[in-house]
């Protein structure tokens, strides 16, 4: 069978596409059984960001697409088990496999598994490195990026922000403390229309982010358009921008 001028040419474009995606697969087992983990969420990771994710099944299995050759590693969560995560390995052309041990915590419960939050689990469990791979809008602080600029004043950092603009004045009731206003500056025609904060996920005043030591900072993310996640869309809306902070976890 002849095939078509058109077909011919949709098929070389269409040939980097395919093979420029490498299959990894694997299983995810939990440590202490040997049992495979079924309805856990598997990442695929490249520079701390999320590239790739997926449910394990009733076998535990996963399958994920690399976007290309290159070194990667997977973050583990499931119900009932502690986040795990593998060291680096190559994704060659050919793809990789991979079983995967996560384990349970040290302190459980019948019905609620209690936690104590590494460095890093708050922005896991927050979204933060989900939303920061998905790029769907924002701004993404990271803590490393923080520590090399050696800010003294969580202002110091939203100051190098395009588009926000940021003041120290006094308190609404006359007091002598300063308090930390952030604002739009496309925004300018709405004096009163003030940035929303938020730590660690939950809805806070200025005043409770403003005098947070710049190292203990994990990640900041940043909107100043329409998209912002539902998560920090609050009902005062967010027309002035959105902040949101992460601490690290002690």
């Amino acid at each position: 069978m002849k095939l078509s001028p058109l077909l011919v040419a949709a098929a070389i474009l269409l040939a980097p596409a395919l093979a420029s995606a490498q299959p990894v697969q694997g299983r995810l087992i939990a440590r202490e059984t040997d049992e495979p983990v079924r309805g856990g969420t598997v990442h695929l990771m490249a520079d701390s960001q999320v590239v790739a994710q997926a449910q394990t099944d009733s076998a535990g299995a996963f399958a994920l697409q690399a976007p290309r050759p290159g070194n990667y590693w997977l973050l583990a969560t499931a119900p009932g088990f502690q986040a795990s995560e593998t060291d680096v390995f190559a994704v060659g052309a050919a793809g990789a496999r991979v079983r995967f041990m996560i384990g349970r915590p040290m302190i459980g419960l019948d019905t609620v598994t209690a936690v104590a939050p590494g460095v890093e689990d708050r922005l896991w469990y927050g979204g933060f490195h989900q939303r920061r791979g998905e790029n769907q809008g924002g701004r993404f602080i990271t803590h490393e990026q923080i520590e090399r600029q050696r800010y003294g004043q969580v202002q110091d950092i939203l100051r190098q922000v395009p588009g926000l603009e940021v003041q120290i004045g006094p308190r609404p009731n006359f007091s002598d403390s300063r308090l930390m206003r952030v604002r739009l500056r496309q925004a300018l025609s709405f004096r009163d229309c003030w940035s929303i904060f938020y730590l660690n996920g939950m809805r806070v005043e200025s005043e409770s982010v403003q005098n947070l030591d710049p190292t203990e900072i994990e990640g900041i993310e940043i909107y100043t358009n329409g998209a912002v996640p539902a998560q920090f869309n609050s009902s005062m809306g967010a027309a002035c921008g959105v902040i949101a902070i992460w601490t690290r976890a002690r």
